[in-house]
């Protein structure tokens, strides 16, 4: 099998390699005699066929991985795909892109025997971005900020504790009014949450609608 790693998300793709190292080379020794990694900027198509080539010692399958795959040459490819165009052969490629694409040609003519997965990279939200967007009175990207937030199981009274101290951080950039009434809607939405008079989520919201209005 041959995987296709598109994307620029490389701590995602690290794992999914050692998860195939785990599954693959379960040997204490195997990764040693099973296992290579070639870099495409500098590999010389000898050296590829050779490896690809190469039968597994101790495992039922060798793992050869290719960084910077979008750096193969045609005369690499050709190779690639003579001797890994057969679904029985004893070898699993990964074929890392930096990029979100594979040229369609080299695609289409391992198809057979190829697999495509898509690692993009996020940026995960925090509770200070949500308190950036606050300041700026942005209300409809703090929510989306903060039900990303909920999404992730936050616990409500440190997104409450985040969103105050964000709230401070900003003093020296509002009127003084503006901030003494903020920190009355704090502590109305603290209240809330630990006397349980509101859902937690209904009560962030409700704050986060009010600091933005100030």
């Amino acid at each position: 099998m041959i995987y296709f790693f598109l994307g620029d998300d490389g701590a995602a793709k690290n794992d999914r390699i050692a998860g195939f190292k785990k599954k693959l080379l379960s040997h204490d020794d195997a990764p040693q005699f099973d296992y290579d990694l070639l870099h495409a900027h500098k590999l010389a198509p000898a050296l590829l066929k050779k490896t690809l080539l190469a039968l597994p010692t101790l495992s039922k399958k060798r793992l050869v991985v290719i960084r910077n795959a979008q750096k193969l040459t045609a005369h690499h490819k050709k190779i690639i795909a003579e001797v890994l165009n057969d679904a029985d052969y004893p070898c699993e490629l990964v074929l890392d892109f930096d990029s979100a694409t594979v040229a369609k040609d080299f695609h289409d003519a391992l198809s057979r025997v190829s697999r495509t997965v898509r690692f993009q990279h996020t940026t995960a939200s925090n509770v200070f971005d949500v308190g950036r967007s606050i300041a700026m009175r942005k209300q409809v990207d703090a929510l989306k900020l903060l039900h990303g937030l909920f999404a992730k199981g936050e616990y409500p009274p440190n997104i409450i504790g985040g969103l105050l101290w964000s709230w401070s951080q900003s003093r020296n950039r509002m009127p003084a009014r503006r901030f003494k009434q903020g920190l009355l809607a704090f502590q109305e939405a603290d209240g809330n949450v630990k006397r349980s008079r509101l859902k937690a989520q209904h009560a962030l919201e409700m704050l986060v609608v009010k600091l933005c209005a100030l």
